[in-house]
């Protein structure tokens, strides 16, 4: 089965070339997060006695692929997904790069740029720079290194180039780089890159023999600022490297071993239900002597890209989603609402979402840190809407819970849309569907799993209707969308 649906998806992404839409994206983490964390400690004094485990720090879910929007980018397929040496692989990989690119770019900041906004921990997928051509031998430059992610992102000697003059220029700024994931890597490549990050930080490195409960008071008087982990050495073509033998010297000195230093759990859902259902579980099993990652993402599944691709042709198709940027907004709507309100009091540390830069998420984690009680980001909300539903499908309908609402028109310098449910005692916790009605075939969901505080992009439509409403309690509500500047 796995197979089938591997070859599904080749072959769709080597037959359709249909471009996917992304809603615009806009910015809401302040520009004044670049030294966050030497401001909490000037406004909380006791902020430096605390550890790495007890600090809690934003982090990003495959940070280096924000270049893989820019058509202009080589984009070029990456080993970490493809076998590059099947030609049929390479070649749909090859035709479908921005099919590919929709669902594999998780982030629309470069890592400096992430810095710069206030992130703290990077997920990084790293391979040196391997192709296939269709008359020549496999090859490989050992040393150019960059991440990846289904396709080929950042050049990992620039991100260790960028954090080094970010610490430079910021000097109570402590960072986490988690080579989580490697692919198709030489000895050459671990040779070059242990040498570069070595060369580059130096007396930065924290070591590994520090632990996770070395104060921040402690990092700062040593000038100790930058953590680097490794993860699993993954081949394809040839065995593993063992890297824990062949560099045992540098992992009892500046390397930290990932699989003993970190509990990072993997949800592997779609469902932002179900998401929240194991990140409570991965709270209440926290280790209190591993660096803790909450992995507040949703993940496609082949079957979601599949019917995603398939709905640019297929009629019946009406799944709402397009694009792992559309996906991951359902979770960036909740992660950070769970953060401030159900998990303040847990043992929280790391909190890594995809797209971060559209949350406030930043802000939310350094009010924590500060103990000051988190304001919010100053927006200006506009009314444009505003629909009653039923508490469940209308008479004789399936899904459709209201007539239809316009959001056509949509004041100039909006940037996205926010939506709130009002009158009804559930409120809170009522999720609904947003759907097109159109004259024939299926109607198709235009947004997925709203609720109360959800934001989304700009949609401009006078056929939308609320379905597929839950925890109404059977009583009807009212949405109002509003435009927000």
């Amino acid at each position: 089965m796995k197979m089938i649906k591997k070859s599904m998806n080749f072959i769709i992404i080597f037959t359709l070339l249909l471009p996917l839409v992304l809603t615009n994206s806009s910015f809401v983490m302040s520009a004044s997060n670049e030294n966050w964390m030497e401001q909490v400690n000037s406004n909380n004094p006791d902020f430096g006695n605390r550890t790495l485990r007890e600090v809690i720090l934003p982090g990003t879910h495959d940070a280096g692929t924000s270049t893989m929007d820019d058509a202009n980018d080589p984009r070029d397929p990456g080993p970490d997904y493809w076998n590059l040496k099947d030609l049929f692989q390479n070649a749909a990989a090859h035709a479908g790069k921005s099919i590919v690119a929709d669902w594999s770019q998780t982030q629309g900041l470069t890592i400096e740029q992430q810095l710069n906004e206030g992130i703290r921990y990077f997920d990084l997928r790293v391979a040196p720079n391997v192709w296939q051509p269709v008359f020549d031998s496999y090859q490989i430059q050992e040393t150019n290194l960059r991440t990846l992610h289904g396709l080929y992102g950042e050049s990992v000697s620039e991100i260790i180039a960028d954090t080094k003059r970010f610490l430079d220029e910021n000097e109570k700024e402590i960072v986490i780089l988690d080579f989580q994931h490697f692919y198709e890597m030489t000895q050459t490549s671990y040779n070059h890159l242990n040498q570069l990050l070595q060369n580059t930080f130096g007396d930065l490195l924290i070591p590994s023999s520090y632990g996770v409960n070395v104060t921040l008071n402690q990092l700062w008087s040593e000038n100790k600022r930058v953590i680097v982990l490794y993860g699993s050495d993954n081949q394809r073509y040839t065995n593993s490297i063992d890297i824990r033998s062949i560099y045992a010297n540098d992992f009892s000195s500046w390397l930290w071993d990932r699989r003993s230093n970190v509990q990072s759990d993997w949800a592997n859902t779609t469902d932002v239900n179900v998401l929240k259902q194991r990140l409570d579980q991965s709270i209440a099993s926290a280790n209190s002597n591993k660096l803790f990652v909450l992995q507040g993402v949703l993940t496609p599944s082949d079957d979601l890209i599949i019917d995603a691709v398939l709905g640019g042709l297929d009629p019946f198709s009406a799944i709402g989603v397009h694009s792992l940027h559309e996906l991951a907004r359902s979770a960036n709507n909740e992660v950070p609402r769970w953060v401030l309100n159900d998990w303040a009091n847990e043992p929280l540390n790391i909190i890594m979402l995809d797209w971060i830069h559209e949350t406030d998420i930043v802000n939310i984690i350094r009010s924590m840190n500060e103990g000051s009680e988190y304001q919010g980001p100053v927006e200006q909300h506009t009314l444009i809407a505003s629909v009653t539903s039923n508490g469940g499908p209308q008479p004789g309908q399936k899904h459709r819970s209201s007539h239809n609402f316009s959001t056509v028109n949509i004041p100039s310098g909006t940037e996205k849309l926010y939506w709130e449910v009002v009158n009804n005692s559930n409120a809170d916790a009522i999720r609904f569907r947003v759907k097109e009605d159109v004259s024939i075939w299926t109607d198709p969901i235009i947004f997925n799993s709203l609720s109360s505080g959800s934001y989304t992009g700009i949609i401009r439509n006078d056929k939308l209707y609320i379905a597929d409403p839950s925890n109404t309690g059977g009583n009807s509500f009212t949405v109002k969308v509003y435009a927000v500047k």
